[in-house]
């Protein structure tokens, strides 16, 4: 098994973060509660003497442990899941190289755990807290979803969807 490895967080000195997308307070070693917003990102509140700050995980992972994040860059996700703030699953990216690397609209393909009727909802339990994901695609106007009861799972569909609909479209 990895072993975790932490970094202060640049301007958040009574901080830590991991590579695996943790973050703790240094002086008591306890990790902190993250939720997700509604864009599906994971956030926390983080203190400084100034005050109080919500700051998303995945950009305390990549300033950490890739270098100052430049106004002219934004964290991507390389598997467009946007809860997934391993180190290794983040880079840099130009606003640009963004928007290419991003999944067509029209495929709008996230995964997710519903909670009953809320699917705009990303990442929770479902009601009857059985943990399935769900795969839902927008294509035409139609909504398609199926349930499965674990991440790889669904990814393998999204992808197998994907290339099938990116194959008819030649």
């Amino acid at each position: 098994m990895k072993k975790e490895i932490w970094q202060e967080i640049p301007a958040y000195e009574k901080y830590e973060v991991s590579d695996m997308g943790r973050v703790r307070n240094k002086s008591t070693g306890l990790v902190l509660s993250q939720w997700t917003n509604q864009d599906g990102y994971k956030i926390l509140t983080l203190r400084k003497e100034k005050g109080v700050s919500t700051l998303r995980v995945n950009r305390l992972v990549a300033s950490a442990f890739l270098g100052e994040l430049f106004p002219h860059l934004v964290v991507d996700h390389i598997n467009h899941v946007r809860d997934d703030n391993t180190l290794s699953n983040l880079r840099f990216f130009t606003y640009s190289q963004n928007a290419q690397h991003s999944l067509p609209r029209r495929y709008n393909t996230r995964i997710y755990k519903p909670k009953g009727d809320s699917h705009h909802i990303n990442y929770v339990k479902d009601e009857k807290r059985n943990n399935k994901y769900l795969v839902r695609f927008f294509i035409n106007k139609k909504r398609i979803g199926k349930f499965f009861k674990s991440f790889e799972e669904a990814v393998i569909y999204r992808d197998k969807i994907l290339s099938t609909i990116k194959l008819t479209q030649r």
